[in-house]
C-alpha cells in the first residue's frame, strides 16, 4: 500500500521492534530505580512491554512515567541513542562474551566429569556465542544504515 502526499501515516499502529521493547523496559527500571513505580508495577508492565507489537502499546505503558516527547517519540517510531549501532555491537558482544563463559565451564566440567553431554552442550554454548556475534554484527549495520537514510 503506497501513501500519497498529503495522507498521514499512524506510526502508532505500526510493529515494534525487539530494541524497541528493551528501551521501554529500559525506562520501566528507571522509572522503578527513581520510586515512580513499584515492584508489581514494574513486573507487570515490562511482562506487557514484552508482548507489546506496536508503538501505541509500548507508548501506553510509559505515557504516566515518561516525559510527553519522549512518549511521542516512542509512538512515533524514532530510536534514542540506545539503538545506536555501538550499543547494539556491545549488546551482541556482551551475550556472546557470556555464552563463551558458559562454553568454557561446561569445557571444564565435562573434563572433570568424563561426561560427553556436557561436551555437547559446550559446543552449542561455543555456537550460541558466534550467533549473538553475529546478530550483533548484523543489527549494527542495519541501524547504521537506518540512521544515515534518515539524515
Amino acid at each position: 500500500m503506497e501513501i500519497g502526499p498529503g495522507e498521514a501515516v499512524d506510526r502508532g499502529r505500526m510493529r515494534a521492534g525487539h530494541a524497541d521493547r528493551e528501551q521501554v523496559i529500559t525506562e520501566l527500571k528507571a522509572a522503578f530505580v527513581q520510586g515512580r513505580l513499584d515492584q508489581d508495577e514494574l513486573e507487570e508492565r515490562a511482562a506487557r512491554a514484552v508482548a507489546a507489537r506496536t508503538y501505541a502499546e509500548l507508548a501506553a505503558l510509559t505515557a504516566d512515567i515518561a516525559a510527553p516527547a519522549r512518549a511521542t517519540a516512542v509512538a512515533a517510531g524514532t530510536r534514542s541513542a540506545a539503538g545506536s549501532p555501538g550499543r547494539t555491537f556491545a549488546r551482541g558482544a556482551k551475550r556472546a562474551g557470556i555464552c563463551l563463559l558458559a562454553a568454557i565451564a561446561l569445557t571444564e566440567a565435562a573434563a572433570l566429569a568424563n561426561n560427553f553431554l556436557l561436551i555437547v552442550m559446550a559446543a552449542f554454548a561455543a555456537l550460541a556465542a558466534g550467533g549473538f556475534l553475529g546478530y550483533g554484527i548484523i543489527d549494527a549495520i542495519k541501524e547504521r544504515s537506518v540512521s544515515e537514510a534518515e539524515r
